[in-house]
């Protein structure tokens, strides 16, 4: 794929930004301020500054690879082809369980505008003409997918400006100036989910073989996604605060903001608003989850068929499809909601392991192996320190769930690669 290279900067960044702002970004605001009260923007902002480190380190190792697989070519190439496996693995299950909790997420907004659409049969409907329109955006060529990446980036954040911009003078200020008492438990998992709905700047580095400038543009994109993404959540929490007070008591609290800006009309605005933001948050999961899966392909963790290309569109059709009905297979019977869990734990593990990647591949050893940085983080080995630092501090937060599912879930990713092993090994002995 790296002579069709169509993804430029601001297709980067659409990758990032619609990971970042999902369809739960219109329910975020009520689980932040049921943990921290009015503390939650201020937090956000910490926290967005705390994941700097990480993401100064991704820009640091994105700068040093051209082709696609993100963490999957950084781990593989600093610690060796079974890390770089398991964080493939891991993250391809994270971004499918990611797509389906995004469509829930969308049909509970739109069934709240449209009481019709939340019948079960219709709610399946919605899943499959998504999830479709997503794979085929996917199949018919990385040019088609990188300009609807775009628009629908370009749909979704123009009514959610709106939306924040003037939600500002609706807001009353006082509710911002009376503090509440928190506890430091509470601080520290509102810091945790703040830390995942963040998250997605790391999608940036998966399809840098197909980005017109990989090593100029994907440094660049990282950094432009932590930053705007954290100000734009930051900036909605601020004002469901000043505009209903209490955002927990809502199911939506953005919803209820529109509603109380705009009626009926704003509510129907915002659900088409949902549904092109779970188009494009799914089209960047998709398209960066058939990525894991081609370059695993093409490196032999996977079987050959995986590394082809259509030869009509040059897209990796067979992990389009596989990614696909997996995600809406998980969405149509909840089975993501086990998978979910996940998340949590393999995020810190990819972040910390990709943190150290970048100290790894600074050493001489590998100056052969991968091109020179283009972007070096600042302050010498403090920064990537700091970012495995990070990620380990935000570990204290997980789950026993968490845990045992992330232990299952590499206990089959390590059966299926000690498997695949000992099968070529056979085959080349034979």
């Amino acid at each position: 794929m790296s002579s069709y290279r169509y993804f430029g900067f601001w297709s980067l960044v659409s990758i990032g930004l619609n990971a970042v702002i999902g369809s739960g970004f219109f329910t975020l605001p009520a689980v932040f301020f049921g943990y921290v009260g009015v503390w939650s923007p201020w937090l956000i902002l910490l926290v967005g500054a705390c994941l700097l480190p990480i993401g100064l380190s991704f820009a640091e190792i994105g700068s040093r690879f051209g082709e696609t697989g993100g963490p999957y070519a950084y781990l593989r190439t600093a610690f060796g082809p079974f890390a770089g496996f398991q964080a493939s693995w891991l993250m391809w299950i994270t971004r499918g369980a990611a797509h389906a909790s995004v469509l829930s997420a969308t049909l509970a907004v739109v069934g709240d505008a449209f009481p019709r659409a939340g019948t079960y049969p219709a709610q399946i409907c919605i899943i499959a003409v998504i999830t479709t329109l997503v794979a085929t955006m996917n199949i018919v060529g990385t040019r088609q997918a990188a300009w609807f990446l775009n628009t629908v980036a370009v749909a979704k954040f123009c009514p959610i400006a709106v939306l924040l911009f003037v939600g500002v003078f609706y807001m009353d200020w006082r509710d911002l100036a009376a503090p509440t008492v928190v506890h430091a438990h509470d601080v520290t998992a509102a810091s945790l989910v703040m830390a995942f709905a963040l998250s997605g700047f790391e999608l940036v580095s998966v399809p840098a073989g197909e980005s017109a400038q990989p090593f100029r543009h994907v440094p660049r994109a990282l950094l432009t996604v932590i930053v705007t993404g954290t100000l734009v959540v930051m900036l909605a929490n601020l004002v469901a605060i000043g505009v209903l007070k209490d955002p927990s008591a809502y199911a939506a609290p953005l919803a209820e903001v529109a509603r109380r800006m705009g009626g009926s009309t704003a509510i129907a605005l915002l659900a088409a608003t949902a549904i092109a933001t779970a188009i494009g948050h799914n089209m960047s999961s998709l398209l960066t989850a058939s990525r894991l899966l081609w370059r695993m392909g093409e490196t032999g963790d996977l079987p050959v068929r995986f590394s082809r290309l259509s030869s009509r569109f040059n897209t990796p059709t067979v992990p389009i499809l596989i990614s696909a009905v997996a995600a809406g297979a998980m969405a149509a019977t909840n089975s993501y909601k086990a998978l979910a869990i996940l998340s949590g734990l393999t995020r810190l593990l990819i972040f910390a392991g990709v943190c150290a990647a970048t100290l790894q591949l600074r050493t001489h050893r590998f100056d052969a192996a991968v091109s020179p940085a283009r972007f070096v983080a600042p302050l010498r080995s403090l920064v990537p320190s700091l970012g495995v630092a990070v990620s380990l501090l935000m570990l204290t937060g997980i789950t026993l769930p968490m845990i045992f599912g992330t232990l299952l879930a590499v206990s089959i990713g390590t059966g299926y690669y000690v498997s695949r092993m000992v099968f070529l090994r056979r085959r080349s002995l034979a």
